[in-house]
């Protein structure tokens, strides 16, 4: 039997060669003098090896050890060779959290018109950024419960949303062979939050008060546009902060959303108001009218969701009750329904997938009607601004 001073004194011959150690294991040594670890052995009548590991970064104890535990695999029918071999293949599917979101992501596109299932923003503003680094070996339902109570301090919902796709995610890695427990159902639902349906609205005054706020308020550029954006152009969220100049025509006020960035997984057309192009223009000139509308701190990143929120953290809501920017959504249609503007009209400008008959029958898309309530809305909101208390909205058209 080998002892260290034997291995150490192996010398390298310019050709390859063997020392064997007893039932199958041997070191390996290489013409330049490198000592690897191997067993072989015979399985089903087939005759196999396997490599255990370097010298000296894996010693003579350890190696013995490892041995035995090979040799107690090849006696119960298993073969290491292939058990190996997989192990190799989970590696390289998918080492990390983002690996795997890829892989996950990719596989979502596949079996859904709509990438992501309309989901892409929870992986871009929180699982890559924030625990795309972690190797999946080595996440727990304890680093999963940190990280989103992280999340649920500011944006419960997303907190709940977040949890489900991490589920998801994981039960895919499963499937694939990739991991062997699932870290995210470990957790409870009612340990992450209860959804619970908003209802928040700004009122015209609030409007006013945050529009004038937007233009004392701390922080960049893009950041302060976000919000005024999203406010004149009825879009989700995501849908903006992951927009690419490409997408939009200026000199004809159109900008064209592609279906794998929408919930529903359809193009839509957006009409952009005179108040809306104005900003535009200025986010054209800060960023030279390529790639991101609204870039983000890191180079080739969007703009993303946490930093509004920290940007509302920070300028203390711009002066008004709490709100999140997906309200402004809910702000504009019950203002327009108000106003006595044509219901269709305003589903459409909020690219919501009609149900029933309705759904079936109706296809309009009704871009003139939407470019005209979206030019009144800018002008509405603009003269909000201004101090105006009443506001009419326009002549609200019917058909």
């Amino acid at each position: 039997m080998l002892n260290d001073l034997q291995i150490k004194a192996l010398k390298a011959t310019g050709k390859r060669y063997e020392i064997t150690c007893g039932n199958g294991l041997y070191l390996d040594v290489t013409p330049t003098g490198s000592k690897i670890w191997r067993f072989r052995y015979r399985l089903h009548g087939q005759r196999e090896k396997v490599t255990i590991g370097p010298y000296p970064a894996i010693g003579l104890k350890d190696a013995n050890a490892r041995h035995l535990d090979l040799a107690a695999m090849v006696a119960k029918g298993k073969s290491p060779a292939r058990e190996q071999e997989r192990e190799k293949q989970r590696a390289d599917e998918a080492r990390t959290i983002e690996e795997l979101a890829k892989l996950y992501r990719a596989d979502l596109s596949q079996r859904s018109k709509n990438t992501d299932a309309g989901r892409g923003w929870i992986f871009d503003a929180y699982i890559i950024p924030k625990i795309g680094r972690y190797p999946l070996v080595d996440i727990t339902p304890t680093d999963v419960l940190r990280f989103l109570d992280g999340i649920k301090g500011t944006a419960p919902a997303s907190a709940i949303a977040v949890h489900g796709t991490l589920k998801r995610m994981f039960d895919f890695a499963i499937a694939r062979q990739v991991m062997i427990i699932n870290p995210a159902a470990a957790i409870p639902s009612r340990a992450v939050g209860e959804k619970k349906a908003r209802t928040r609205a700004l009122d015209p005054r609030e409007i006013g008060q945050l529009l004038r706020s937007l233009d004392s308020a701390k922080g960049e550029a893009e950041t302060i546009n976000a919000f005024r954006l999203l406010l004149l152009t009825m879009v989700r969220r995501e849908e903006l902060l992951q927009a690419i100049w490409v997408e939009f025509n200026l000199d004809s006020a159109l900008w064209t959303i592609p279906g794998e960035r929408t919930k529903n997984g359809k193009a839509h057309v957006v009409p952009l108001s005179s108040q809306a192009v104005e900003i535009l223009l200025e986010q054209k000139e800060n960023t030279g009218g390529m790639g991101l509308v609204l870039p983000g701190r890191t180079s080739g990143k969007p703009l993303s969701t946490g930093t509004l929120h920290e940007s509302m953290k920070r300028n203390s809501s711009f002066g008004i009750a709490a709100f999140t920017p997906h309200d402004f959504r809910r702000t504009a249609s019950t203002i327009l329904h108000e106003q006595g503007w044509n219901s269709d009209v305003i589903e459409k400008a909020l690219n919501h997938t009609m149900r029933g008959v309705r759904g079936i029958y109706n296809k309009a898309e009704y871009l003139d009607q939407r470019r005209e309530m979206l030019q009144a809305w800018g002008g509405y909101v603009m003269a909000l601004k201004e101090g105006a208390k009443i506001v009419p909205i326009g002549t609200a058209k019917s058909s």
